[in-house]
């Protein structure tokens, strides 16, 4: 790379990062002095008290727990609580799009030690919903809604309920995965007040899967 062309600090070693990382904040928290104190074994955190805002101060414009919103109202929503009925769709499954164990979005998946937990992108489905679409381990299958639509291989599994699929959210080199084909972006309801964005909310996503192939693999 060229010189000047990438801004992230590299001189420093481990402990000096470690260093940068814990300040006086944190310190205080875990009654600790430096993090070599966690050398010795783990600290818990010194807190007032482990309920939830307990010194019953809330972060609204008057303070106080707000059972009428005029901040919502202002934001082109109800004040009052609206009971909205849950989401409800044709398609069979519910999606559900997790992160990797190990990953963090498209970072690390690149990694050697990475691509022995995670060498391809799997849709995982529970053995009665595979064997009624007619799906067995390893075949190549669409994920698919209104949203957008994925191929890729099948793991069947009871780690997962009968009407849901499940996608990890990651990065895989050299293939087309991208688990964001079969999500909607629905905006969070307050996110342009609070960020300056809309913001993705997090909501109830449904698919459905066809088969493709026997045994066959993706590009």
């Amino acid at each position: 790379m060229a010189p000047g062309s990438c801004t992230f600090p590299q001189e420093f070693d481990h402990k000096r990062w470690l260093d940068q990382e814990f300040n006086d904040g944190m310190a205080k928290m875990f009654g600790i002095s430096s993090w070599d104190d966690l050398l010795d074994g783990p600290k818990k955190a010194i807190l007032p008290s482990s309920a939830a805002w307990y010194d019953r101060k809330f972060k609204t414009p008057s303070g106080k727990y707000e059972f009428k919103s005029e901040l919502a109202e202002k934001n082109g929503h109800t004040a009052l609580p609206e009971y909205k009925p849950e989401a409800e769709s044709k398609l069979p499954f519910h999606l559900f799009t997790p992160h990797v164990q190990f990953g963090l979005h498209s970072q690390f998946i690149n990694l050697d030690w990475m691509q022995v937990f995670y060498p391809e992108p799997f849709v995982y489905i529970h053995p009665s919903s595979a064997q009624k679409k007619g799906i067995s381990e390893n075949d190549l299958v669409k994920v698919f809604n209104g949203t957008g639509e994925v191929e890729l291989r099948a793991k069947v599994t009871t780690n997962v309920p009968e009407d849901f699929l499940v996608m990890y959210e990651a990065w895989f080199p050299k293939r087309q995965y991208n688990v964001q084909n079969v999500v909607a972006d629905t905006p969070a309801d307050m996110g342009l007040m609070k960020t300056g964005a809309p913001g993705a909310a997090i909501h109830s996503q449904f698919a459905d899967v066809v088969l493709i192939g026997k045994g066959e693999s993706v590009a």
